[in-house]
């Protein structure tokens, strides 16, 4: 059943705090959330659907939803209300396996579909056990009717890094997903030797798996960053990992365009822009361009064409370091959204706080959008239908800039203007967290 709104709204807000505060359902076109509420004016009315959106993590909360810790750990979905529902209901695979969670790798959701994958150490019959001790697998689960299953098929554990199980998972609006990690699927086993890193792509449509093989001998696997109907954008490095290029392959022959020619810097986590004819990626590079790093650590945003000709740098640090950008496709100027370690005041130093940070797309208008002094932002995801930027912090719930006892992260909602700063969970107990947010974990229901 929908329910009735007005066709016309008087919103009692300004605009921006109406970006801020507003969660709007594009299959609806109507508002679901206010952060706080907006008040209408009722002049006519027509039936439509009732829509919600909810972001992905993990959390070892009770099932219960109380601020306690339960048997293991679990995705979950929150509103922008504040209001939380478990997606996995695992009771008995603990919080470790082979020493890292038993639910781990941030959760993605499929764009167009019903379905999100994550990655969990549960046993592959469905049981609610561990499969084995560090043994991970791949899963799907559907939000239809709340039941997963595996898409790998690992079942020996050969080494305890976790990190190199799998990772960076992308899911794509024709219902692909894109994965790294070290496997051998041959013999269903995980590979000890990090320079065996494979990227893989399976299709849900008929079940099958291919490979992401390196452009040469003495290359590692592309690592997936995004992908639209045509290309696939990745970063391949070296395999002594003294550099990495940006590369593109292309979905329909497998054929690879080079797009960054380092071998003394990095340039990786390349994302296509607003209008797909450009692509901006992160780099130590000289700000020259030149095939040398400013440092190790010193990453900056840099754009390119898709054929990978002109290169101009959109921040120009030598001290500080820009992460994970994002796009922001509604406001005037086409904001980039990033995380960086710099003061609040813009000052080019690095700084331990981790804030999210807003730039426009020629350089220009360098803002913080949180501004935390001792906490850390770690990962944020982008909602532009409403304005709305959601990320994990462990800073101070009650709004102070401080950290958070036993620094818990929890997942926090603020608007690309820096407006209406809040909280989504209230995790204080020790050991219970919200953790592995995923920046493409954003799931809507509509009834």
């Amino acid at each position: 059943m929908g329910h009735l709104i007005p066709r016309k709204i008087n919103v009692a807000l300004s605009i921006w705090q109406t970006l801020g505060a507003l969660l709007f359902c594009s299959a609806c076109g109507r508002p679901d959330t206010a952060l706080p509420p907006p008040s209408f004016d009722l002049e006519q009315t027509v039936s439509v659907p009732s829509c919600r959106t909810e972001y992905l993590y993990v959390s070892s909360r009770h099932l219960d939803g109380t601020d306690s810790q339960g048997g293991s750990d679990n995705i979950w979905a929150v509103g922008l209300d504040g209001k939380s529902r478990p997606l996995t209901r695992y009771e008995n695979l603990g919080h470790k396996s082979g020493g890292v969670p038993s639910v781990l790798a941030s959760p993605v959701a499929l764009p167009v579909g019903d379905r999100i994958a994550f990655v969990s150490s549960a046993a592959r019959n469905g049981e609610d056990k561990l499969e084995g001790d560090g043994i991970f697998n791949l899963w799907s689960l559907s939000l239809k009717d709340g039941k997963s299953a595996p898409i790998t098929n690992i079942q020996e554990a050969s080494y305890e890094e976790w990190d190199y199980v799998h990772y960076n998972l992308i899911l794509s609006s024709n219902e692909r997903l894109f994965f790294n990690g070290v496997m051998d699927f041959e013999n269903q086993t995980q590979l000890s030797d990090e320079s065996k890193i494979t990227s893989y792509e399976f299709n849900f449509r008929d079940s099958t798996l291919r490979t992401l093989a390196p452009s040469g001998p003495n290359m590692n696997a592309p690592n997936v960053s995004d992908q639209n109907s045509e290309w696939i954008l990745a970063s391949e490095s070296s395999t002594s990992w003294s550099y990495a290029n940006v590369i593109m392959i292309s979905q329909i022959t497998g054929k690879t365009r080079l797009l960054t020619s380092l071998t003394n810097a990095k340039a990786v986590g390349a994302l296509f822009g607003p209008n797909q004819k450009e692509i901006i990626y992160i780099s130590n590079r000289r700000l020259d361009g030149s095939d040398n790093k400013i440092a190790d650590w010193v990453y900056n945003l840099w754009i390119t064409d898709i054929e990978g000709k002109v290169h101009r740098p959109l921040t120009k640090f030598i001290n500080a370091s820009a992460l994970s950008p994002r796009f922001s496709l509604k406001e005037k100027g086409e904001r980039v959204f990033f995380i960086a370690s710099l003061p609040l005041t813009g000052e080019d130093r690095y700084t331990n706080p981790r804030n999210i940070w807003s730039v426009k797309w020629d350089g220009t208008d360098l803002i913080p959008v949180t501004k935390h002094s001792k906490a850390w932002v770690n990962d944020f995801l982008l909602n532009e239908e409403n304005g709305v930027l959601i990320y994990s912090s462990y800073a101070a719930l009650d709004g102070k800039e401080a950290k958070e006892t036993n620094e818990n992260w929890n997942i926090w909602a603020i608007g690309t203007d820096g407006t209406n700063n809040l909280p989504l969970t209230q995790l204080k107990s020790n050991g219970v967290q919200a953790t592995y947010f995923s920046y493409r974990g954003l799931i809507k229901t509509c009834l």
